[in-house]
């Protein structure tokens, strides 16, 4: 089944693997509402914006000055933010390109 859960992870593991900031790249946090986890992963070349809304209700993350995240093709990755904030649904995830 294309839409199991372990069809899910397995494209999510091999995304990870593809890109080794997400493995072992510098980790940076950014600070956002209470029931989000935002941080940056950067290795060489590549960069990305990864933010976790962890809470059980919608919340907007702004996105930090300077930064301009982009599709990075993480399956279940929220689309693209418009503009300058990045809206979340509960236990949502987007990781972006920076």
């Amino acid at each position: 089944d294309p839409d199991s859960v372990l069809n899910f992870y397995r494209a999510a593991i091999a995304f990870r693997k593809r890109h080794t900031a997400l493995i072992d790249g510098t980790l940076s946090l950014v600070d956002g509402p209470e029931t989000v986890l935002a941080f940056t992963r950067r290795r060489g070349d590549e960069a990305f914006l990864c933010v976790f809304n962890m809470g059980d209700t919608e919340v907007e993350f702004a996105i930090p000055a300077g930064l301009s995240p982009r599709a990075s093709g993480m399956p279940g990755s929220l689309p693209d933010p418009e503009g300058a904030a990045l809206s979340l649904p509960p236990f949502a995830a987007y990781i972006g390109r920076i």
